[in-house]
């Protein structure tokens, strides 16, 4: 079953300045404007931890695997499958 919802999380420049550097990764591609202009993408790239923090959770028993897919303008950027804390319905009473 594919459940669309309209829950969202737009990353800004800002956040990944501020993951990059609180992290110590000083990784010109995450900070530097000017020095990711000449690379391939022609822009800072997303940190990849910051990326896989925003996509993964904590699995408890009893509880399904859902498969998150995050996308930019409508194309899919990054998949990973998780086990996520998703509320059941009640059980029916017999």
């Amino acid at each position: 079953m594919v459940f669309h919802h309209e829950w969202c999380r737009i990353v800004t420049k800002t956040d990944n300045m501020w993951f990059s550097l609180l992290t110590m990764n000083v990784q010109p591609l995450h900070i530097d404007a000017q020095y990711a202009a000449k690379s391939e993408s022609g822009k800072p790239l997303v940190n990849s931890l910051f990326t896989l923090g925003l996509m993964i959770g904590k699995s408890r028993p009893n509880q399904g695997i859902v498969n998150f897919l995050t996308n930019q303008d409508g194309i899919v950027v990054a998949t990973c499958e998780r086990a996520a804390l998703m509320r059941k319905r009640p059980a029916e009473r017999v």
